[in-house]
């Protein structure tokens, strides 16, 4: 990994030919796309928000140039320039600004209520317009009458239901949010195993959020009881945002806690596969975790200073 990222850091054009090749493998393989997203913040993280925003607009650039050659369609690019690596490069600059990841993800969730509103703003269905924007990119090709002819109706109904599903999780402008943080996180560790090796753990333990994200949190969720119990709605959807933040503080406790009591690494492995796991068992108790660490602040109790 150090090799590749010693590589990649070089020079403008080594920067430019990693993080565009990572773009065209995820014309295929779509979390290739993170690589990208990370190149661009940690050449934010490293060099500064100019060099960052060069490299975003160069990859774009050329990978748009690219994938409209190989697959004639830029589609996927565009969406994953603007749900993933914009994003991933703003809270870059803010990580960069500030050295705090508590104070980016406290962004993140600004971002992603931003883009959100905006969206609920200028289409009025959030859900129905990223529908078709996923459609266009998952369904590429697949719509043309002789295609969809040579394909089995059960395959179709599966696309279509996945298009579905992830244009309703929490709506995906919300999520690329959270994808754009991990990013972020991504190219902070690449960035300490270049400058500061060990430093990135160190950090990610000690992330937390101002106590005022948390007033507005329960604020969000009082007012969501009135607007649908929890269902649907713009209070609601920001309710849930504000609680996803928490899992990642979540995370950092329970990485802080293993440290703490020198526990065995099972214990992370085991909560990241409760992470993944369809039944929202390791996402809940890692929300409430995170939630209570901001009134508790449990890592305070366990090693002052921290």
């Amino acid at each position: 990994m150090r090799r590749f990222l010693n590589f990649a850091m070089r020079g403008r054009v080594n920067a430019i030919c990693a993080s565009t090749l990572a773009l065209l493998l995820s014309l295929a393989f779509l979390p290739a796309s993170g690589v990208t997203a990370g190149m661009i913040g940690l050449v934010t993280l490293r060099h500064g928000p100019s060099e960052g925003a060069l490299l975003l607009v160069s990859t774009f650039a050329l990978g748009a140039v690219l994938s409209n050659f190989l697959i004639q369609s830029i589609s996927i690019v565009a969406l994953i320039g603007a749900s993933l690596a914009l994003p991933a490069f703003l809270l870059s600059t803010v990580l960069r600004s500030t050295a705090s990841q508590g104070a980016t993800l406290a962004a993140t969730g600004a971002l992603g209520a931003l883009a959100f509103c905006g969206i609920a703003l200028f289409t009025g269905d959030p859900i129905a317009w990223w529908r078709d924007v996923l459609a266009g990119v998952l369904m590429l090709g697949l719509d043309e009458a002789p295609v969809r002819e040579q394909l089995e109706p059960a395959l179709l109904a599966a696309l279509d239901r996945l298009i579905d599903q992830v244009a309703y999780a929490s709506y995906f402008s919300v999520w690329s949010m959270i994808f754009a943080m991990v990013a972020v996180l991504l190219a902070r560790w690449w960035h300490a195993l270049l400058d500061n090796p060990g430093g990135f753990g160190q950090e990610f333990r000690s992330l937390r959020m101002d106590r005022r994200i948390a007033y507005l949190t329960v604020a969000l969720g009082v007012l969501a009881l009135f607007d649908g119990a929890l269902s649907d709605g713009l209070i609601p959807i920001l309710f849930r945002l504000a609680l996803t933040l928490y899992v990642v503080q979540g995370l950092a406790v329970a990485h802080s806690w293993v440290a703490w009591r020198k526990a065995s690494r099972a214990w992370l492995v085991a909560i990241y596969v409760l992470l993944v796991m369809p039944l929202p068992v390791g996402v809940l108790g890692l929300a409430i975790a995170g939630f209570s660490d901001a009134w508790l602040d449990y890592r305070a109790r366990w090693q002052p200073g921290a």
